[in-house]
């Protein structure tokens, strides 16, 4: 059974946190002890009586005396593998999530739009251990990539062009297809005919996006707001 610790200052938060949690568990018939905390000490000190206490954390980083961010880099010295969500009522902190490999943020303002959406990502990583594939033909070819190695797709004339570090693929598939198969595992589509693997998002400018293979890609106006949320839900 799963263990998640919801983690907030504010008892009103603490039980809307709570409740969202169990009726996104209940939708995926899945199972799970949540405990709350309303400081980042009395986190801290389950951890200092029990070794990985739980397999998520969902905590609040503006909180009195310890906040979130310092509470999860004292976690991440005694659990590395524990997956953290920050939720947040400003995202000026963002970019500290890399420090401690925090899985996703979600603004207060925005529970209802995001939160059951990125607790279900969390549980379908957590309770499905599998390595994630891609399976399509190239060529005679039917292959199974893992998801992993693909770091974005390219149509032209009808073609998909996969693109790994190693090698292309080019297969027949349409790329509205390849979007639903894999949005699920941090796809984002920056363009009409670009799906980019977020997880490789090095930089963006408002205009195109570069990725760590040093690969350069539009985003158009319609796709923007789109990598500006992918680029926060991918920091880890």
């Amino acid at each position: 059974m799963l263990k998640i610790a919801i983690c907030d200052d504010e008892k009103a938060m603490q039980d809307t946190l709570e409740e969202r949690t169990r009726a996104v568990l209940a939708k995926l018939d899945a199972e799970a002890k949540t405990d709350t905390f309303g400081s980042g000490a009395s986190l801290l000190a389950a951890y200092k009586t029990e070794q990985k206490p739980y397999d998520l954390v969902l905590l609040d980083i503006r909180m009195d005396e310890l906040d979130g961010m310092e509470t999860a880099k004292r976690i991440r010295k005694m659990d590395s593998d524990v997956m953290i969500i920050f939720i947040t009522s400003s995202a000026e902190h963002v970019f500290q999530g890399y420090e401690v490999k925090a899985f996703r943020y979600i603004m207060k303002l925005e529970l209802d739009y995001s939160f059951d959406r990125i607790l279900k990502e969390a549980l379908h990583q957590l309770l499905h251990t599998d390595e994630a594939v891609f399976a399509f033909q190239f060529g005679t070819e039917s292959i199974r990539l893992p998801v992993a190695e693909i770091l974005y797709c390219e149509s032209r004339k009808r073609i998909l062009i996969i693109f790994t570090q190693k090698q292309e693929y080019k297969t027949y598939e349409k790329m509205d297809n390849a979007e639903t198969a894999l949005s699920k595992n941090d796809f984002v589509r920056c363009h009409q005919s670009f799906l980019v693997n977020a997880k490789h998002i090095r930089e963006w400018n408002g205009h195109e996006i570069t990725l760590n293979s040093g690969a350069v890609i539009p985003v158009s106006k319609r796709y923007q707001k789109a990598i500006s949320e992918a680029i926060l839900w991918t920091l880890r």
